[in-house]
């Protein structure tokens, strides 16, 4: 590669450090420009407009710190993706206890959904002169400077946003207490705006549920799809088309009250339970264009626990959406799946509402890696295209495959982090992960990461 391209890095003032020092002198001595960030949007736009050396401007947070070879490694990144208006990477930060201690801290990949909500990018990435000028063209001159609303601007205006796999600098504050920005009124302000003048959602829903017919349980025999079918018919969710899938073990009590219901349409299944047959089964009767594939054993808490699910649709790249569940205590049942060390888990499960950072998932709508299949919406065009649910997978790794099929094909996967309803898991069934289904799954999908692509903390 050549020397690097000379650049404008704009600083916000930090503390002092020789790696600070060492960049300064390297992009200087490169023909680039290093300036104290203006604090307007007309400020900045003149740095850029007056002092832009080159094609990219480093915005450069206070707490970051350059690791050597930063300048050279800036500019292999935007040479490898010429097409991207905004490029970010992933930090290291260095133990209290040695200097050996480093731990690398990774980012999620671009997730304008979760960008509503949370500054996830931080305050130091690369952008393209004519993607910051275009942008800031929106922008009132007279308004102060500020990176997440750029952000956002990306966002809606469909800039392509980069997550680079590498680490440019180490980030110098204190990532225990660290969660990222908050919104303040200014940008909750913006969302509204932006929410007002969104598209209309994609025609109505199919509401799928599946039944064994199972008791409650407890000394309650009567079935489960009772209390699923009467907090439906509460909510908004009555007015859609509802498909009730059975199998040959629903009790015949289960089997009387579903025949009796006008409001449903019921489809049998008469093999032994598989939950991806099943599911499939139901689509066939399907005729919107959202599906929304539902356990019986999952109950809704409030009347627009529908609307809420379908609204990230709005957005043409999401294709699948889940939501938050709790247990009967109020507990976490799914906040999203995600990956550690190569196996799927549901992380916070059995977690306080109250804990700090489960608090602040449940506020936002955020990119996942998976959502369970216990209450799951996804474009029946979507549905379609992958196949639906693969039926090899009877019981486990269903719900998960048919994210990662999507996924595949470019396609959003966003969970809604208002709690929806509760899960009364398994009560259907006996929770088992079958061996072979283990090995099913990892054998279809080797080339997955070992860490989640939108780890649930931001420095994951």
């Amino acid at each position: 590669m050549s020397s690097p391209s000379p650049l404008l890095v704009l600083a916000v003032a930090g503390k002092q450090s020789r790696s600070r020092t060492a960049l300064r002198a390297a992009v200087e001595a490169n023909g680039g420009v290093w300036l104290p960030r203006q604090k307007t949007v007309r400020g900045v736009v003149a740095q850029i407009r007056e002092s832009a050396p080159g094609t990219h401007v480093l915005f450069l947070g206070p707490s970051d710190m350059p690791l050597p070879e930063c300048l050279r490694s800036l500019t292999q990144a935007w040479e490898s993706y010429p097409l991207s208006d905004v490029l970010y990477a992933d930090k290291q930060k260095v133990g209290q206890r040695s200097s050996s201690d480093v731990a690398r801290l990774r980012f999620p990949l671009w997730s304008p959904h979760r960008l509503e909500f949370e500054q996830f990018v931080g305050e130091t990435f690369v952008a393209r002169v004519p993607a910051i000028l275009s942008i800031a063209s929106g922008f009132e001159l007279d308004d102060p400077w500020d990176n997440w609303r750029f952000l956002s601007a990306s966002a809606r205006l469909d800039a392509r946003v980069t997550h680079i796999d590498d680490v440019w600098f180490e980030y110098g504050g204190e990532t225990e207490s660290y969660r990222g920005d908050k919104p303040n009124e200014h940008h909750a302000e913006e969302r509204r705006l932006v929410a007002s003048t969104s598209p209309p959602l994609p025609g109505d829903c199919s509401l799928i549920t599946l039944t064994a017919g199972a008791a409650l349980g407890d000394g309650d025999e009567s079935p489960l799809i009772v209390a699923h079918l009467a907090a439906v018919s509460s909510s908004t969710a009555s007015a859609s088309e509802h498909i009730v899938v059975i199998g040959a073990e629903c009790a015949p009590n289960a089997r009387t009250l579903l025949s009796g219901e006008t409001t449903i349409s019921l489809v049998e299944e008469h093999t032994p339970f598989n939950f991806a047959r099943r599911a499939n089964l139901g689509r066939e009767s399907a005729s919107q264009g959202i599906l929304v594939f539902v356990n019986d054993d999952f109950v809704p808490l409030r009347a627009d626990w529908l609307d809420l699910l379908i609204a990230p649709f709005r957005d043409a790249g999401v294709a699948i959406t889940g939501g938050t569940l709790l247990y009967p205590d109020e507990t976490i049942q799914h906040l999203g799946v995600g990956v550690i060390d190569g196996s799927d888990c549901h992380f916070y499960r059995g977690s306080s509402l109250t804990e700090a950072r489960v608090s602040e998932l449940v506020s936002m709508n955020r990119e996942v890696d998976a959502v369970t299949g216990a209450c799951l919406a996804i474009r029946a065009s979507v549905f379609d295209e992958v196949g639906g649910f693969f039926e090899a997978f009877p019981l486990n790794y269903n719900d998960i495959d048919l994210c990662l099929k999507a996924r595949t094909l470019g396609h959003s996967i966003v969970h809604v982090g208002e709690p929806l309803g509760h899960h009364y898991e398994s009560l259907t069934r006996k929770a088992i992960i079958l061996p072979e289904e283990a090995t099913l799954f990892y054998s279809r999908w080797p080339a997955r990461p070992a860490q989640s692509e939108f780890p649930f903390e931001l420095f994951g």
